[in-house]
């Protein structure tokens, strides 16, 4: 290939000879050649001197006029435009292939990390389906709540007692309690277990209720002369079972008795239609006339001893031990259960 002059004519036809001395020149050579020479390319001083197809190019410094003076000979312009489009396209599709064979791609790494995550589900399923099973340990807090729980200061459960000498006259009453009755004497007793209460001067003793059933205008030795005053408001209750000839409803007195010093409770009296306010005067004349007459009042019993004798000594509560459903339930509900013909 001679270099390129503006004054040769690319018109005009290469002799034989000087076609074959410029040999075969490859395709990246005639890349570049095109490459720099493509028609409104402005040439750079730099690539003067440089080597094509083994020959050394001696390339002016100066702006093509025309696209005729970089064709080749016998060649037109489309024709060197597709030689040049097909090296470009055959190069790329070359190394993009070279690219898709090549190992390590970042399908390869994804594929990697979704067989790991599987490899650790898998280990975490198997060790959880053969982990050691340990028991549990027993629960103590049911066991402890049993054991430490109270014991009721009254047994809940009852028994039934029909009077031999009040006619009509039955109860219940707590199971463990002992009923005592003598017929003419127009007295039915029935005495609790010892019971740990608070007394009126604040001390806990052990002490007996004691249930009286009594006949009618009898005398209330116990009240004496002056009577009696209601420590706490009087409660109504209702009949469980009331016979025909019962009322239906009936108060409940807390009486403190006149000769005691200290203020506390003596006695729970029953005393049908007539209610009383705190620290208000309960005249026996008001309730001694009931048939038949009850009321639960106090006793102490000798320490150690679990059967207390009703005739033990009078002991005064404290008015806050009412206020204790263990010991104001079961004396309510055994009043409750009176039925009396």
């Amino acid at each position: 290939m001679q270099p390129l002059n503006q004054s040769d004519d690319p018109s005009q036809p290469k002799s034989h000879e000087s076609t074959e001395s410029m040999g075969n020149p490859s395709v990246d050579t005639l890349q570049v050649e095109h490459d720099q020479f493509r028609p409104g390319t402005t040439i750079d001083p730099g690539i003067r001197g440089q080597q094509f197809g083994g020959r050394q190019a001696s390339v002016p410094n100066t702006q093509p006029q025309s696209r005729s003076q970089f064709e080749r000979p016998g060649r037109s312009a489309s024709t060197e435009d597709d030689d040049y489009a097909a090296a470009s396209y055959s190069a790329a599709s070359y190394a993009k292939e070279i690219r898709a064979k090549r190992p390590g791609s970042k399908h390869n790494w994804r594929w990697l990390f979704v067989v790991l995550i599987i490899l650790a589900l898998a280990a975490s399923a198997y060790w959880f389906m053969n982990r050691p099973k340990t028991k549990a340990p027993a629960s103590t807090s049911t066991q402890n709540t049993k054991s430490q729980a109270p014991k009721p200061l009254i047994n809940t459960a009852t028994k039934t007692y029909n009077s031999s000498q009040f006619t009509g006259v039955s109860f219940n009453y707590p199971a463990d309690w002992k009923v005592t009755e003598t017929d003419g004497s127009g007295v039915l007793t029935a005495v609790s277990p010892a019971v740990n209460l608070k007394t009126a001067s604040g001390q806990t003793e052990p002490m007996a209720l004691v249930y009286k059933i009594r006949a009618k205008q009898q005398a209330l030795p116990e009240l004496g002369k002056g009577g009696a005053i209601a420590v706490l408001e009087s409660q109504k209750i209702n009949y469980a079972n009331p016979s025909q000839s019962q009322r239906a409803q009936t108060y409940i007195s807390f009486l403190q008795y006149a000769s005691t010093t200290v203020t506390g409770l003596d006695g729970i009296y029953i005393t049908g239609d007539n209610g009383y306010q705190a620290q208000q005067a309960a005249p026996q004349t008001d309730f001694i006339s009931l048939d038949p007459l009850s009321s639960v009042t106090f006793v102490k019993c000798i320490a150690g001893s679990t059967n207390c004798a009703p005739t033990g000594q009078a002991v005064t509560l404290a008015t806050s031990d009412w206020n204790n459903p263990q010991l104001s339930n079961p004396i309510e509900k055994m009043l409750e259960s009176l039925i009396a013909q």
